[in-house]
């Protein structure tokens, strides 16, 4: 196994801060935590819809439990936090060995 894949250290869920708070299911909060996506959950993306951006805020509803409706009246910014932050589940396929694919 590569050492670099060996070494790294496995996170289920990141916790996003806010500065301000967002109303999110009709309550106002400072934080939402996005959990360890799994495959099932790009499926559903995939079926949900062939346009890319909401297959992204489908995947975002689905990683934080929050509604597709509070997602899309999230403040630029903010939205970008939590791709940001759903991001530190990806490994990039070049991290990987020839072994580990076979």
């Amino acid at each position: 196994m590569n050492k670099e894949i060996q070494n790294k250290e496995r996170v289920d869920k990141v916790v996003v801060e806010f500065d301000t708070p967002v109303s999110i299911k009709g309550k106002e909060v400072m934080s939402v935590t996005v959990r360890r996506p799994k495959v099932k959950d790009t499926q559903s993306a995939r079926k949900y819809s062939d346009i890319q951006e909401e297959r992204d805020i489908f995947m975002t509803s689905a990683l934080t439990g929050v509604p597709i409706r509070d997602i899309e009246n999230l403040d630029l910014d903010l939205y970008n936090d939590i791709q940001m932050a759903m991001g530190k589940f990806r490994r990039s396929p070049k991290s990987l060995t020839s072994e580990e694919v076979s």
